[in-house]
């Protein structure tokens, strides 16, 4: 197996180095940059809305979003965070800890389960906020893609195929459009608007009770 990385934007570094270096100071706080950090490589963030994703083949329709990179070498490992609107790109932010640990956990276990597939992966972040999907995209034609879940990685981390990670999608897309669903959301509305009604009006008598006329002394 081999995975390539899509080849970044040449002004992307420089902007994510500015930033960086402008924001030093905050070390203290932040155990990424602390001691001799360093930036790799950047992973490409691909998301998806709702909406595209209830289409056939949602994954047709991810956009680049932004990109991810590894800092390495601090006291823990940590991930920059670059935003592309338009072609134009933004500092989104730096974070360290278990994140940042979960996707190279994530990239080494993809790496010991297809190393013997002949075959090229992109690496990319898929994210769809919506269903709560977040993973490590390994990109491959023809449908061959895998994936690596970043929100059950760990002992329980695998490596899922295309059609598991639509069928995942799908299932997910199923239940929060369904009719029970819909019903059950409206229910919930519904008890709120009573709670607050009740709420209102619980206001409105304790209110009533303490701003009336005195009644006079006998």
């Amino acid at each position: 197996m081999t995975i390539t990385l899509k080849a970044e934007h040449p002004n992307a570094r420089n902007i994510l180095y500015e930033s960086l270096a402008k924001r030093l100071h905050y070390a203290r706080h932040v155990r990424a940059l602390r001691g001799t950090a360093q930036v790799s490589a950047p992973l490409p963030v691909y998301r998806l809305d709702f909406k595209a994703s209830s289409q056939p083949h949602p994954l047709r329709n991810a956009r680049l979003e932004g990109w991810n990179y590894m800092v390495l070498g601090g006291e823990s490992a940590g991930l920059a965070h670059l935003h592309v609107s338009r072609g134009e790109f933004t500092f989104a932010g730096i974070t360290d800890g278990p994140a940042a640990q979960v996707l190279l956990d994530a990239a080494n276990l993809a790496d010991s389960l297809l190393q013997s597939r002949r075959r090229a992966f992109e690496a990319r972040i898929l994210d769809i906020p919506s269903i709560q999907v977040h993973a490590l995209w390994l990109y491959c034609r023809g449908g061959a893609s895998q994936f690596v879940d970043l929100r059950t990685a760990g002992a329980n981390a695998r490596v899922e195929s295309l059609s598991d990670i639509e069928t995942r999608i799908a299932s997910a897309i199923s239940y929060w459009t369904s009719p029970r669903r819909a019903r059950r959301q409206q229910g919930d509305d519904n008890r709120v608007q009573v709670l607050h009604a009740e709420h209102k009006a619980r206001n409105e008598s304790s209110l009533g009770g303490t701003s009336g006329k005195k009644r006079k002394r006998s």
